[in-house]
């Protein structure tokens, strides 16, 4: 009975099966165990499925993925709203039971992204010069950026920008201000000096001991604040008593 039910729908929720049939829990359990372990089912989280079927749905996830390498190989991989949309005839229980058939082979997730484990994101030609001029203009004036906006004027400087972040190379510090690493890491490391040799500090002594703007100190600040570096207290800062080793890449 059980096998006739999955035959019939290919994929099924085992839950479901309990709903439509006489057996017990631990009968269907049982009898879907002896299903997967001859090969003739799938069984992973809460979902059973015909094998045939449930490799026919992870070969069309996999081309998903791998188009999207294709097309965009500066990205870290697809979003999983992305693959989900795809892949909008199956249940949410079915995708997250693919997604962790996906990640026990050749695919990793990484955050609400996943990819193939051998994809290492990199610049297309054409994109490549958005990046050095994004990189050049940050470099110009490392403690006073630019506004994001004007880095990302158009599609090539948006894809190079989304690359550099996600690669680490440049701090997003809010959807306004971008710093190159270097740069932060030297902001931190005045922020950390004067604190740890001073005490507590207030907003402007740091920003004088960065030799920037308040435009870019109260932002930054924020960051060391949710990276774990420094935390506020009233209308200073202090160093949390971990994690101020180094700026967090996110």
């Amino acid at each position: 009975a059980v096998w006739t039910e999955i035959a019939r729908t290919g994929v099924i929720e085992p839950s479901r099966l309990l709903e439509r049939s006489h057996f017990s829990a631990a009968e269907i359990a049982t009898a879907l165990r002896r299903l997967c372990d001859h090969g003739e089912i799938f069984l992973c989280e809460n979902v059973g499925a015909k094998m045939l079927v449930w490799l026919d749905l992870r070969e069309r996830a996999a081309r998903l993925i791998d188009a999207a390498h294709r097309t965009h190989p500066e990205r870290r991989g697809l979003e999983l709203s992305e693959l989900r949309a795809e892949l909008n005839s199956i249940s949410p229980a079915v995708f997250d039971a693919m997604m962790v058939d996906l990640c026990r082979t050749d695919f990793v997730r990484t955050g609400s992204m996943i990819a193939r484990g051998s994809h290492c994101p990199s610049l297309p030609p054409e994109i490549l010069p958005a990046a050095e001029k994004i990189r050049a203009a940050l470099a110009a004036k490392p403690f006073d950026p630019p506004d994001r906006g004007t880095l990302s004027e158009d599609r090539h400087a948006k894809e190079a920008l989304r690359f550099l972040i996600e690669q680490g190379h440049i701090v997003e510090l809010n959807s306004e201000i971008v710093l190159l690493r270097d740069a932060a890491e030297q902001m931190r490391s005045t922020v950390v000096g004067l604190i740890s040799d001073h005490g507590p500090a207030m907003a402007s002594q740091l920003r004088q001991a960065i030799g920037t703007s308040r435009r870019v100190t109260i932002p930054f600040l924020e960051y060391l604040d949710r990276v774990g570096v420094t935390q506020r207290i009233g209308d200073s800062r202090q160093l949390r008593e971990t994690k101020s080793a180094t700026v967090a890449r996110r």
